[in-house]
């Protein structure tokens, strides 16, 4: 493709249109490369730029007079400190790119006058319906003006500031007009209101907004506990959590959304179970000076052998026994049990119950438990009744061998009264979960996400296969009518019908087996999807009529999340239809997986 240097001869202005102006003796349009570099051009209004721009030392696109657009064949590229201002207008439908740590691309628009109101340019904004990227350390500003954006922003290790405008997706509620996404300490700043956008965290990044009042109808998709979203003050952070941000996909496990303050105001972050510390069942067994020995035996003073080599005295032996009866949230304290051999073969050397939060040291990192649980090897035990948890306190931080696997000790921070012989008040319900102060006091880095624990949860998933387990699709559909349960009638188990007589209340529930996908997908995309999921349905059949199913969804069914392509119940996803309805009719896209055992676990169980 032909490449043109942009080279004024000694017009009174440098205009981007003059052919002469540049080397080759043409304007470059569509395909051709248009270079323009530590100079000023400027452009005729409503002028439609199709090149592909490369901007460099310092050069500048001006508006004379009125905006400009670039067409969805273009590119522009920054790695300067380059300008792109403009009366009126400036639209991106093509590829905008800043990269590298000295560039940054300044937008300036106005409202201008003369020429500007001639040809009815309304208020002042960059439009992007392309897509934008700022990476390697590159920043983008937007100064002065609105930003509508109904395309795509990436920051990858980039930053956008968009001061004196507000961002706008012109969509209307809950229909984000364009997406954000931020990666790789990837910065976004708003010094106004910021409407009808979707934010996408892929590995940390940040969110700065100036103005949470006039925050709205934006959505965000993989919040993660390295991301922050910043305001002034905590009122604005909580208004912003029940109010101005829908968050769109699950949160990774034992993680909520929480307000606190920080130096520059205040930040939303997901926020870890604080209020107690990991232990170990009744009976589980520590390797100490004197062999193995159940932990509930162990006192003060008793050495322990830890994972370096060296024994280590007991400071301290916590205990607590929960009613899991009574207990307000039982599912946060159901031991999990990491079946004999799941790791490796004798390892553990027998069944382990360990409380969720409890973490085992694997490649150089501490994992909790919870994180590796796939319903078959390592397995949430949901029948307890009651459960008596132990901890064990050395002078720091360690890992010790408990039934020969490596597991923590416990690190006060100040959580001690969930335990029953502590010096305070214990807590009614024990979560048993750890601090915020955890990482800089700990043996080790916690390892909650990325690629170590895909690494790690792979590995536990292969184990699984190899000790004879395999996954079964379970194909069992039923409705729920006024009480009454109704089979399959007829039809495949992809497209399930069910006859219904005449005169029910209309209220039909879709009961099915339940799943969690992060349950039986190893390292796999669905790693971080901790939902409880009965079948995906695309759309219903009501005798005649097939219509989509958040037409007549009640209760039961999740919000789609990224991998989605139907909606999930939760095992009972409850629907609306008329009470003369008699025909249902389901298209099924996905149905539940539960792992089977090998015949000698069976023959065992």
């Amino acid at each position: 493709m032909a490449s043109e240097t942009f080279s004024p001869q000694g017009h009174l202005l440098p205009d981007w249109s003059e052919a002469d102006n540049w080397s080759g003796g043409a304007v470059p349009g569509s395909g051709a490369t248009a270079v323009v570099d530590a100079i000023d051009a400027y452009i005729d209004p409503q002028t439609s730029l199709s090149a592909n721009i490369i901007l460099e030392g310092g050069a500048a696109l001006f508006g004379n007079g009125g905006g400009y657009s670039f067409t969805a064949d273009s590119s522009l590229q920054a790695d300067d400190f380059n300008t792109l201002d403009a009366c009126g207008a400036i639209v991106n439908q093509g590829v905008i790119a800043v990269s590298g740590a000295a560039a940054t691309l300044s937008i300036v628009v106005d409202a201008g006058s003369g020429i500007a109101q001639l040809y009815g340019l309304a208020e002042p904004s960059f439009e992007n319906a392309g897509s934008v990227a700022a990476t390697g350390g590159a920043t983008l500003e937007i100064d002065g003006t609105e930003f509508s954006n109904t395309g795509t922003v990436l920051l990858d290790d980039g930053a956008l500031v968009v001061s004196g405008g507000w961002l706008d997706g012109g969509q209307g509620a809950l229909v984000p007009g364009g997406e954000i996404a931020l990666s790789n300490g990837g910065y976004a700043m708003f010094t106004d209101g910021v409407i009808d956008q979707s934010f996408v965290f892929n590995g940390p990044g940040t969110i700065d907004l100036g103005d949470p009042v006039d925050t709205r109808d934006d959505a965000v998709a993989g919040f993660g506990y390295r991301d922050e979203i910043l305001v002034a003050s905590v009122a604005e952070a909580e208004s912003l959590i029940v109010g101005g941000l829908t968050f769109t996909t699950p949160f990774l496990q034992g993680y909520t959304l929480a307000a606190q303050a920080v130096s520059s105001g205040a930040e939303i972050f997901l926020s870890y179970d604080e209020s107690a510390p990991p232990c170990f069942a009744r009976g589980t067994r520590i390797l100490t000076q004197a062999g193995y020995v159940p932990v509930e035996q162990l006192q003060p003073g008793d050495s322990v052998a830890t994972i370096g080599g060296g024994l280590r005295a007991v400071r301290w032996v916590g205990s607590r026994t929960v009613d899991l009866r009574t207990h307000s949230r039982p599912a946060s304290v159901w031991p999990v049990c990491i079946t004999a051999n799941a790791l490796a073969d004798g390892r553990p050397a027998r069944d382990v119950f360990l409380s969720p939060d409890h973490a085992l040291f694997l490649h150089g990192q501490l994992v909790p438990v919870k994180l590796l649980v796939n319903s078959a090897t390592i397995r949430r035990e949901r029948n307890c009744l009651a459960v008596t948890y132990f901890h064990i306190e050395l002078d720091r931080h360690d890992v010790v061998i408990a039934e020969n696997i490596p597991l923590e000790t416990y690190l006060d921070t100040g959580n001690r009264n969930m335990f029953e012989n502590s010096s305070g008040k214990p807590y009614a319900s024990p979560v048993f979960g750890r601090g915020k102060q955890f990482d800089s006091r700990a043996y080790a880095e916690l390892c909650l996400s990325g690629p170590r624990l895909r690494q790690i949860r792979e590995e536990v998933f292969q184990r699984t296969l190899a000790m004879g387990y395999r996954q079964k699709t379970l194909h069992d559909i039923s409705l729920i009518v006024d009480g009454q349960t109704i089979p399959r009638g007829f039809g495949a188990p992809s497209l399930p019908c069910f006859r219904l007589a005449p005169g029910h209340s209309g209220i039909v529930t879709i009961h099915s087996a339940s799943f969690v996908p992060a349950e039986l997908s190893g390292g796999a995309a669905f790693e971080d999807d901790w939902r409880s999921l009965g079948v995906a349905i695309r759309r219903i059949k009501l005798g005649l009529r097939s219509i989509p199913v958040r037409d007549i969804a009640r209760s039961g069914f999740h919000a789609r999340g990224d991998h989605d392509i139907a909606d999930w119940t939760n095992g009972n996803g409850e629907i609306s239809v008329a009470s003369d309805t008699t025909v249902i009719g389901l298209n099924v896209s996905a149905l539940p997986k539960v792992w089977q055992p090998p015949l000698g676990a069976l023959s065992r169980a």
